[in-house]
């Protein structure tokens, strides 16, 4: 029996470059790596039903499993195939860092200056 991961890769790979593979793979990358990691609604806002069940099977085996075997396969296999979604997933992760970074660093003069 496959698990949600295997199936999604094969659509993938299957159908590269269709909105749906793309949604795919970066939910599959959100949820090998918080890194890398997109929006829910990014990742689905272009599936139909049956590809929304897909997702909805994937997220209930991570929240049964966390990350196993075939998570770390499918989130291998789609970083070494999607290395621009991997980079732009990295990028957002990046530009958050940065913001909290400045907000945290507002704060602490913000707190200087009431002393």
């Amino acid at each position: 029996m496959k698990t949600p991961y295997q199936e999604a890769v094969e659509l993938i790979d299957r159908h590269p470059g269709t909105g749906s593979s793309t949604g795919l793979a970066k939910l599959i990358l959100s949820l090998w790596n918080e890194e890398c990691a997109y929006s829910f609604r990014e990742c689905v806002r272009s599936f139909d039903e049956e590809r929304s069940a897909l997702a909805g099977r994937m997220i209930a085996h991570f929240l049964q499993h966390g990350e196993d075997a075939d998570l770390i396969y499918a989130g291998d296999h789609v970083y070494k195939t999607h290395p621009g979604l991997w980079e732009l997933g990295r990028a957002a992760t990046d530009a958050k860092t940065k913001l909290r970074q400045q907000w945290e660093s507002e704060a602490r003069v913000k707190a200087g200056a009431a002393d």
